[in-house]
C-alpha cells in the first residue's frame, strides 16, 4: 500500500493492519451515517475482511486506499435491506421531534443547552433526510467520509462536475432549511 522500494513487501496481515490504523475512523463516520450506529461496525468489519481478501487489487491509479475503501464499505452497506427503512424511520421520528416546536428561551443552563443541541440535531437530520439519496450519499461521503469530489466519483461511478452539482444542490437545499435556525435560533421545523 504506502510501502517503498527500500521496505520489504508487507504481508496481507500487515497491510490490512496498516489500512485500519489510517482508515478505520473515517469509515466507521461513513458508515454510521449510511446505516446506524448500531450496524456501523458490522459494516466496517466486513469492509476490511473484503479489503483483505482483496488487498492485492488495489489499484493506486484508480483513487486513494480510503476511496477504494469506502467503494467497498458502500457495496457492504448496499447489501444490508433494511438500510433505507432505517434511515426513512430516524428521519421520520427526528422530524417528528422537531415538530414539537422545542423552544429554548434564552436560558443558559445546560439542560436548556442540551435541549436546544438535540432539537437542532433532530432538525439538521430531518433536512438531511430530505435530500434526494444520491444528493445525500454525495454530501455523507464529503462530509464524514473526507473524501475529495473526485474520489467521491470513483466510489459512485459518477463524473466528477455531476458529484459536484450533487455536492451543491446538497448544500444549497440543506442552507435554506437550517439557515432560519441561525437567524432566529429556535429548532422549530422548517
Amino acid at each position: 500500500m504506502h510501502g517503498s522500494a527500500n521496505r520489504p513487501r508487507m504481508s496481507h496481515d500487515e497491510q490490512l493492519r496498516e489500512l485500519m490504523l489510517r482508515h478505520a475512523a473515517a469509515l466507521r463516520r461513513y458508515a454510521v451515517a449510511r446505516v446506524g450506529d448500531a450496524a456501523a461496525d458490522d459494516v466496517v468489519a466486513e469492509t476490511f475482511a473484503a479489503a483483505w481478501r482483496g488487498i492485492g487489487s488495489f489499484d493506486p491509479e484508480l483513487g486513494s486506499e480510503l476511496a477504494w475503501l469506502v467503494g467497498l464499505a458502500r457495496n457492504r452497506a448496499e447489501h444490508l435491506r433494511r438500510t433505507e427503512r432505517r434511515w426513512r424511520q430516524r428521519c421520520e421520528r427526528a422530524a417528528r421531534h422537531a415538530g414539537n416546536g422545542v423552544d429554548v428561551d434564552g436560558g443558559s443552563s445546560d439542560a436548556d443547552a442540551r435541549l436546544d443541541a438535540q432539537a437542532l440535531r433532530a432538525v439538521a437530520v430531518a433536512a438531511l433526510g430530505r435530500l434526494p439519496r444520491r444528493e445525500r450519499e454525495v454530501l455523507l461521503l464529503v462530509a464524514l467520509a473526507g473524501l475529495e469530489p473526485a474520489e467521491v466519483a470513483a466510489v459512485l461511478g459518477l463524473s466528477p462536475v455531476t458529484v459536484r452539482s450533487h455536492l451543491l444542490r446538497a448544500r444549497r437545499a440543506l442552507g435554506a432549511r437550517l439557515a432560519p435556525l441561525v437567524i432566529t435560533g429556535s429548532p422549530k421545523e422548517h
